[in-house]
């Protein structure tokens, strides 16, 4: 029988979790989007065409016809830079502390898991052994018995504890 360590399912648990996958992403992206919060926006290239006529389609027939190409620098006027990269980095702050969180609880609801799990089988196995000495208490009691040397009470107070172990066994196999 193969049995899965505590450390391997929460290690699967994480790896196959979507929605770690999912915050690691956010995460990623707000990184991403840190980076580039605190520069100037990007330069705007402008294209434009004045006093066209409008009833021909020769840009040459009127004289007044001009055209403009120009590029538009934006420049945020006091701290909104730097106040943009601040709110950037704390997003991306905020995306990692959720990401932790997630891990965490998956790495809890795992280990809970495992432990239902788990425990139930520890429990059965401990019952069995504690079965095998109590029989073996009982073997020794009646042996005493059998040579005059044993004490009835002590021979049927271990038959007690190996009856009590039975029906705990019974208990656990309705349980699990």
């Amino acid at each position: 029988e193969t049995r899965l360590a505590l450390a391997e399912a929460v290690r699967l648990a994480l790896e196959n979790q979507p929605l770690l996958a999912e915050k690691s992403a956010a995460m990623e992206s707000a990184r991403h989007s840190a980076a580039a919060a605190g520069e100037l926006p990007d330069p705007r290239l402008t294209l434009g065409l004045a006093n066209v006529p409008s009833n021909g389609l020769s840009l040459t027939e009127e004289p007044m016809t001009t055209a403009s190409i120009g590029i538009e620098q934006g420049i945020p006027g006091g701290d909104k830079r730097r106040l943009n990269a601040e709110r950037a980095r704390l997003e991306t702050e905020r995306s990692h502390a959720e990401l932790e969180d997630g891990r965490r609880a998956v790495a809890r609801d795992a280990a809970l898991a495992w432990l239902g799990w788990y425990q139930p089988l520890q429990a059965k196995s401990l019952l069995h052994g504690l079965q095998r000495e109590a029989q073996k208490q009982l073997e020794s009691q009646r042996i005493a018995l059998g040579v005059g040397k044993g004490n009835l009470q002590q021979a049927l107070a271990a038959q007690g504890v190996l009856d009590l172990l039975h029906d705990r066994e019974a208990e656990l196999g309705h349980q699990g």
